[in-house]
């Protein structure tokens, strides 16, 4: 219908310049996606903190505390680490948290530096009122949390790594240019898409 119809206004010879126009205006989400939109559903728990709301999964009820940090844009964590989290919730506390712009947290103006984004998941925690923890990092992840033990070294009481990144790899990437392009896959759709067709290819 919606070709039909720019086909009327435009005329067939004009229609492929429209449509490139139309798209280049449009959130691809919205017309790749439109039927799932009313299968959206909130998910995790929104926890309000001095930097924007993070979304954030708790699982079990252990004495022990593991907090799951995700792979680079991993499109929705707690999703993606569900299977993990209930198998480890089965004897600990587990919390898979959502950093600022992934899931269903906030977005953010600030810069993605190692620093900020550390200071954010220790503010996080604090709110939650949790004071020790094992980190469980995958991916860059683990770069952030090598960093984050040394910040907060009395709080963690060890990593879990989860084929984790370097440092160095890290030290190499531009935070501006990793936060603009996170952003472009983000609102053009196209990470979405590209999840929809190869869910395994996109796993953080």
């Amino acid at each position: 219908k919606f070709i039909a119809k720019i086909k009327m206004e435009c005329g067939e010879k004009d229609l492929a310049k429209h449509l490139i126009k139309y798209y280049a205006k449009t959130n691809l989400l919205d017309i790749y996606f439109e039927k799932e939109k009313n299968s959206i559903y909130n998910y995790g728990t929104k926890v309000e903190t001095i930097f924007g709301k993070m979304n954030v999964a708790i699982n079990g009820e252990g004495e022990d505390v593991i907090v799951l940090l995700s792979g680079y844009g991993t499109t929705s964590p707690i999703l993606d680490f569900e299977p993990l989290a209930k198998s480890l919730s089965s004897f600990a506390k587990v919390i898979t948290v959502e950093y600022l712009g992934y899931g269903d947290s906030d977005d953010t103006d600030r810069e993605r530096t190692v620093e900020n984004i550390c200071e954010e998941l220790h503010c996080l925690l604090e709110t939650l009122h949790v004071n020790k923890y094992w980190l469980m990092p995958h991916s860059i992840s683990g770069a952030y949390a090598l960093a984050y033990v040394n910040y907060y070294p009395e709080e963690v009481a060890g990593l879990l790594m989860i084929d984790t990144s370097v440092p160095k790899q890290v030290e190499k990437a531009n935070p501006k240019i990793e936060a603009v392009l996170t952003k472009v896959l983000s609102y053009s759709g196209l990470n979405r898409i590209i999840t929809h067709f190869n869910p395994e290819g996109t796993i953080g």
